[in-house]
């Protein structure tokens, strides 16, 4: 069994994606940190 975490990388209306890129690479790094097995990151175009 793998321990992980999972998000979805929306981007808000009238957002930006280059910002929003920056913040996901944070928080991965950050939650790398913890020693997770698993990282997952989702998302769609618009």
């Amino acid at each position: 069994m793998d321990i992980g975490i999972d998000t979805f990388a929306d981007v808000a209306l009238g957002g930006s994606y280059p910002k929003r890129l920056r913040e996901l690479v944070e928080k991965m790094e950050l939650a790398g940190e913890a020693g997770p097995d698993v990282l997952g990151l989702g998302g769609h175009g618009p």
